[in-house]
């Protein structure tokens, strides 16, 4: 159900369970990016602690952040997943996209990780 507000719209939905996972880890890759300016591995075990997703349920949804260019995984020396795009580069809407049925065009189309500068 969409309804209109001011020029926005919000779309009331339940979002799957890999949409939340995708966007959890992309949030919580973001965050380090923008904290510390630089995106590095960070441990699997780090991410799966802090987003509370199960390592299994990450490599599942890892693999389509790998596929469209947003994250890349290392597995030598130590376990490890980085953002390879910037935080306002990675559209909110596209991910959430990916796991719905709902068409794109009625997603937000200007929703990023983080604001442009």
């Amino acid at each position: 159900r969409i309804t209109p507000l001011g020029t926005m719209r919000v779309l009331a939905m339940k979002l799957q369970r890999e949409t939340d996972y995708a966007l959890r880890t992309l949030l919580y890759l973001a965050e380090r990016v923008l904290a510390g300016g630089a995106a590095e591995f960070v441990p699997l075990k780090e991410v799966t602690e802090h987003t509370g997703i199960s390592g299994s349920a990450l490599d599942a949804v890892g693999g389509q952040l790998v596929e469209r260019g947003d994250i890349s995984v290392a597995m030598k020396p130590r376990p490890g997943i980085r953002l390879e795009r910037s935080p306002d580069a990675i559209n909110l809407g596209d991910i959430i996209a990916l796991n719905t049925d709902i068409p794109r065009a009625e997603l937000e189309p200007n929703v990023f990780l983080a604001p442009a500068d």
